[in-house]
């Protein structure tokens, strides 16, 4: 699995923005340094660190698999960010 998933899903969300990352060391992304972290936490700062790049203070995130785990961790720790939450694969049963 990679970003890239998600090209036959986003046009059938017209009118939304997307950008569809690969966690480090995951699909296309190089691995982080000798000694750097993969554990939940360092997967969601990277993609709030993405967030403030963007420039976006609020943002919807639809996480699949591990981006759904890290995806209900960033929405449970700032719940003021998040607009919207979709999960697929996660570790929420539907």
């Amino acid at each position: 699995d990679n970003a890239n998933s998600f090209a036959r899903l986003a046009p059938k969300l017209k009118g939304l923005r997307i950008l569809a990352l690969d966690m480090a060391g995951h699909g296309h992304s190089d691995h982080r340094p000798a000694g750097a972290g993969y554990g939940l936490p360092d997967y969601a700062h990277d993609v709030l660190q993405v967030a403030q790049q963007m420039g976006w203070e609020r943002f919807s995130l639809l996480g699949h698999s591990l981006g759904a785990i890290v995806s209900v961790i960033i929405a449970g720790a700032l719940p003021e960010r998040i607009d919207r939450l979709a999960l697929i694969d996660g570790l929420i049963p539907p």
